[in-house]
């Protein structure tokens, strides 16, 4: 499945099929579905020396990510793609950077990607806020230290979708986006699942960088 890295973005689950493993509820997804441009950030060409801005936190301990962005497949250990009960993922290249996107043998997914093109991190979310971009734009509590936020341009969550982002430095950021299986649509709330990948991620990151 090749997905855009400037959007990030998974199918949305038709089906009520999902992992048979017991921990996070990964996102199934049904053919002839098209991919939501929810996770879009607002482009800006504004120098980075300016970072943080538009009310975005400062990262105060950065974490050193470049061999995650050139294999973002690498993030996850073994262990953990068998209990999200994926296969071994799938690096695609668009200009944005790379993603890698990891799917179930009942076409479940996730997506984990880094927006290079015109590295602004997480200030990039807070000035498309600001610019009343998103259908909705919600502050985390920090993941392993680091400013996250959820968003999206529009509002899938009633449909079991959501991205997530966590800036690693003031001009770095990585983007987790999932969907629900069906059946976990009405028990589950996406952006906290996809909260939770995106915490396994970074603290993967920060024990192998």
């Amino acid at each position: 499945m090749r997905i855009a890295l400037a959007v990030v973005a998974v199918l949305i689950g038709v089906s009520a099929c999902e992992s048979s493993q017991s921990g996070t509820p990964i996102a199934s997804k049904g053919s002839g579905e098209t991919s939501p441009s929810s996770a879009k950030p607002t482009k800006s060409s504004e120098p980075t020396s300016d970072l943080p801005a538009y009310g975005a936190p400062k990262v105060s301990s950065p974490l050193k990510t470049d061999k995650f962005e050139t294999d973002p497949c690498s993030v996850f250990t073994q262990e953990k793609l068998r209990e999200y009960g994926v296969g071994q993922g799938e690096v695609n290249t668009d200009e944005g950077g790379k993603v890698c996107t990891w799917e179930t043998d009942d076409a479940g997914a996730i997506d984990l990607g880094w927006d290079t093109l015109k590295p602004r991190g997480i200030t990039r979310f807070y000035q498309g806020n600001k610019n009343k971009d998103y259908a909705f734009f919600d502050v985390l509590p920090d993941i392993e230290g680091f400013p996250a936020v959820s968003y999206s341009t529009k509002d899938y969550r009633r449909d079991g979708i959501c991205t997530v982002a966590v800036g690693v430095a003031d001009n770095r950021m990585f983007m987790v986006s999932l969907a629900l299986s069906k059946s976990k649509r009405q028990t589950h709330d996406p952006c906290g699942v996809a909260a939770t990948v995106a915490t396994d991620a970074a603290t993967s990151m920060k024990a192998g960088a």
